[in-house]
This record gives structure tokens, C-alpha cells and sequence, in this order.
């Protein structure tokens, strides 16, 4: 039984007579209602991790250069503090 995937599988495998399909109709067109909504439930949540991969990298990619930018204004700004700084603030031998 490791090979059934569908309930038409199943069917198969267990080789329903047409008096017993008839018997379990409404159970099995219940199954397969619900095997779709799951293949289409499986899908959608594929595309929405998919749509969530790309965000996550977008983000990463935007914090990257966040952080390069911060690093390099910091920089600038200490190198203009130092420079604003009176000569006599500085220690010399």
C-alpha cells in the first residue's frame, strides 16, 4: 500500500466492486474534494513561502546596505569631529 497516492489508487488496490463504489459514493467524492483542496492549499502555500524567500532577501539585501551606509557615515563623522578639533585638544611630545 506504500505505492497509493489518490483514492483512485486506493480504489484499485482494493478493487471495489460497482455495488460497493455506489455504496461509498459520497465518501469517496468527499475524499477527492478534499485531495484537491489539499493539492491547492499545497500549492498556494508553496507560492507564499516562495513570495516570502523573496522579501526575506530583499530585506537582507536593504539591511546590508543600511549597515555599509551607517558604518561609512560614522566614519565621515569622526573624521569631521577630528578635524573640528582645536589643535591644542591633541597631545604631542
Amino acid at each position: 500500500m506504500d505505492n497509493i497516492k489518490t483514492v483512485d489508487d486506493l480504489i484499485k488496490e482494493k478493487k471495489l466492486t460497482l455495488e460497493e463504489r455506489e455504496f461509498f459514493k459520497d465518501l469517496i467524492q468527499e475524499t477527492k474534494d478534499r485531495d484537491e483542496r489539499i493539492a491547492l492549499y499545497s500549492w498556494q502555500a508553496r507560492e507564499n513561502l516562495k513570495k516570502l524567500s523573496a522579501t526575506i532577501t530583499i530585506i537582507l539585501e536593504q539591511t546590508s546596505i543600511l549597515s555599509r551606509t551607517l558604518v561609512q557615515t560614522l566614519d565621515e563623522m569622526e573624521t569631521y569631529y577630528l578635524r573640528s578639533l582645536p589643535a591644542e585638544r591633541f597631545y604631542r611630545e
